[in-house]
């Protein structure tokens, strides 16, 4: 019943498409989508929330795989600034570790751990000694 509904891309919701377009890997249209979205709701003036947090996050991965590397992490940091996800935190780690700064990136890692991110202990157990103080 729902896959007619959303077969043409113009019907399909403007947040839908820009997942669907990162999730296809075709980053430029995903960012372009999400720059749509992100500016419709800014415009909107109301209270952000983690839905709206999470948006950011998705768009630092479409500009992290255009190598807007800066972009992405202002992205994260937005995103943090309004709900802290530990994969946000997690990736903002990743990125400082890709400009060759995983010490200043450290502090991300381990509070993407302390949010419960898995991926998060597995690198702290296996590259620091964060486990034997």
């Amino acid at each position: 019943m729902f896959d007619d509904f959303f077969k043409k891309r113009e019907e399909m919701p403007l947040a839908l498409r820009a997942i669907s377009a990162l999730q296809k890997g075709n980053y430029q249209e995903a960012l372009k989508l999400f720059d749509e979205y992100i500016l419709m709701v800014e415009n909107q003036n109301l209270p952000l929330n983690e839905d709206d947090a999470s948006f950011y996050y998705n768009r630092s991965i479409a500009k992290s795989q255009l190598d807007d590397i800066d972009g992405a992490m202002e992205d994260l940091v937005k995103c943090l600034r309004i709900a802290e996800l530990h994969q946000a935190y997690l990736e903002l780690f990743n990125l400082y570790r890709f400009k060759q700064d995983a010490q200043t990136g450290t502090k991300y890692l381990i509070r993407a751990y302390e949010l419960g991110n898995k991926e998060a202990e597995k690198v702290l157990r296996e590259n620091t000694n964060y486990f034997n103080r």
